[in-house]
């Protein structure tokens, strides 16, 4: 059964590009790669089937090309063993694989392009109280030979495993990767059909076992903790090595005689945009080597190591907000990310986290040992772990910003109380977005906002809220000054581009410390205190101020407590619970 798509529109750009060979199949046998050039002038139609592996983060990257082309694109999602059939029948234009194909099952005809690795990860309930295994256990709960989660030094419940269908690409990559052939299964094993169908039982059941693409529990929040396995923790940096997670490939299955759209859409997928947007969907782009450290603007993989030893073990953990993308956000934070890890001599791994409420989660359940956030996720991390804040950054004397309400310029409205009966946008558990927003609805007797707002789209970055303001989405928004005066200056003046000229700011909150570093409240004191430190000294630093540059700050002041008295004030006013969502 297949599961037709959306349909979208694009413009097409012509880049000739020679496409990598790489290693062969899990057979020792080399699958070809071919060299493919051309333009497609005209809007055209291309017919897609997407394995339910890749069908997800391929409609993504279909998204992102249509803002550079002129095709419409009809995308189905089907079973990786059927593609190879559509397009032989000429059903499809274009077959989207998540697993290394031998060239003799592609006969001569179509042509093998991969574009992105994926890492395949173990997975256990938040309640089986279980972080690692061996690989000798892992098997032994396939096999059905380990059943309690007692029995790997877990709570005393039933292993309850949630399996694919031996066809399927991820338990086709873990059984040859990990088990030397087909992945063993327990017989009382829960067998999902589709990809979906999986994540929607790790979602609703407790006490399980399951795997998935590094991807998908990268960018979404499933109740589940990604398992180390003899040792080595499920990070997208292992995937080249093609260890443990299990290396996925994506390719794209094309026929020799390909219209020229065609080509030019798998020539895209190789681009330096391509590159840029698949690293954003945490996958590695083929276009980038296997390294996102190739990409020009990629000024790391995400893990620091110190050039000296150290006799600290496991890996400091930083997560960073969605204030901005992920790209800039890593281009943001991966200095001081480097210099934590020379400075205290130990492995560091900037984490992106594609929510603030995932970001108390992640506190909550150990995962991350500190993190920059804005002042309401530091309320709410306080008043339910503990949390404590070292530091944040300053530039210009400006260490704090502020909450604004902004509309278009020629939107005729003049006040907050305009906004009634319109569409607005805000980021959730964001001072300068939730609170603010709380706050002005709290002064105009409004307790609800489906009482004032006629729609309110809650989206995941300010940078997102300023947009859909711009392109007029919606007709308000609550967004972080700071951001909006930074989009400013990137798009400059003149004409769509005219931010500044577009838009009209209508209120503006009190002040919030910027986003500071806080620690876990069970982090060593020492740790903490040595970290304060570093950020503290590190505009004396070449490299220090090396790492401030890029992040935008000229120094790292001191922050405690006391610095959000203002921030709490507001909470109270309007009625917002830090213990309670």
């Amino acid at each position: 059964m297949t599961k037709t798509g959306r349909i979208f529109v694009f413009r097409v750009s012509i880049v000739l590009l020679l496409l990598l060979v790489v290693s062969g199949c899990d057979s020792g046998r080399s699958s070809k790669v071919e060299v493919l050039s051309g333009s497609a002038p005209g809007k055209k139609l291309i017919r897609v089937a997407a394995s339910d592996e890749a069908y997800v983060h391929f409609i993504k990257l279909a998204e992102d090309y249509s803002h550079k082309s002129g095709v419409q694109f009809d995308i189905s999602q089907a079973q990786g063993k059927d593609i190879l059939g559509l397009i032989e029948k000429k059903t499809v234009d274009i077959g989207v694989a998540a697993r290394r194909l031998d060239h003799e099952k592609l006969g001569g005809s179509i042509s093998y392009i991969p574009y992105a690795y994926d890492g395949a990860v173990f997975l256990a309930a938040t309640d089986a109280k279980v972080r690692s295994l061996s690989l000798a256990q892992a098997r032994q709960i396939l096999q059905g030979k380990i059943t309690n989660w007692k029995e790997v030094g877990g709570a005393d419940k039933e292993i309850r495993v949630i399996n694919r269908p031996v066809y399927s690409a991820v338990p086709m990559s873990l059984g040859n990767s990990l088990f030397n052939g087909e992945l063993p299964r327990a017989g009382s094993s829960m067998v999902m059909e589709t990809s979906e169908s999986a994540y929607q039982a790790m979602r609703t059941l407790s006490s399980y076992f399951a795997y998935a693409p590094l991807s998908r529990i990268t960018v979404e929040h499933f109740p589940s903790v990604p398992l180390t396995i003899e040792g080595m923790p499920p990070l997208i940096t292992n995937v080249p090595a093609e260890k443990y997670p299990t290396k996925i490939e994506y390719s794209l299955l094309i026929p020799r005689e390909a219209p020229p759209e065609v080509i030019e859409f798998a020539n895209y997928t190789h681009s330096v945009e391509a590159v840029h947007f698949l690293a954003s969907i945490a996958l590695v782009p083929v276009g980038g080597k296997m390294s996102l450290s190739a990409c020009h603007c990629r000024a790391t993989e995400g893990t620091f190591m110190p050039t000296r030893g150290s006799s600290l073990a496991g890996t400091f953990t930083i997560a960073v907000v969605p204030e901005l993308g992920a790209i800039q956000q890593e281009n943001r934070y991966s200095g001081i990310s480097r210099l934590i890890a020379e400075e205290m001599g130990m492995r560091t791994q900037l984490k992106h986290l594609e929510s603030y409420e995932r970001v108390v989660r992640e506190f909550q359940e150990g995962r991350v040992d500190t993190a920059f956030v804005g002042s309401l996720v530091y309320g709410q991390l306080h008043e339910r772990l503990g949390v404590v804040p070292l530091a944040r950054p300053e530039s210009g004397k400006v260490s704090r910003y502020q909450g604004l309400v902004i509309v278009r310029a020629d939107s005729g409205i003049r006040n907050f109380a305009g906004l009634g009966g319109k569409s607005f946008a805000y980021v959730p558990d964001t001072s300068a977005g939730e609170l603010f927003t709380r706050l002005l609805l709290s002064k105009s007797g409004k307790a609800a906002e489906r009482e004032f707002f006629s729609r309110v789209a809650r989206v995941s970055t300010h940078a997102d809220a300023v947009q859909m303001v711009a392109e007029g989405k919606v007709d308000g928004a609550a967004v972080k000054d700071l951001v909006l005066k930074r989009m400013i200056g990137e798009r400059g003046k003149g004409g769509s581009h005219a931010l500044k000229e577009n838009i009209r700011i209508l209120e503006s909150s009190h002040l919030f410390p910027e986003n500071a570093l806080v620690v876990s409240a069970t982090l060593d004191p020492k740790q903490s205190a040595k970290l304060r430190d570093i950020l503290l000294s590190c505009d004396k630093k070449e490299a220090g101020r090396a790492a401030l540059k890029v992040l935008g700050a000229e120094r790292f002041i001191r922050t405690g407590h006391e610095d959000y008295a203002k921030m709490y004030e507001m909470a109270q006013e309007a009625g917002y619970s830090f213990r309670k969502k």
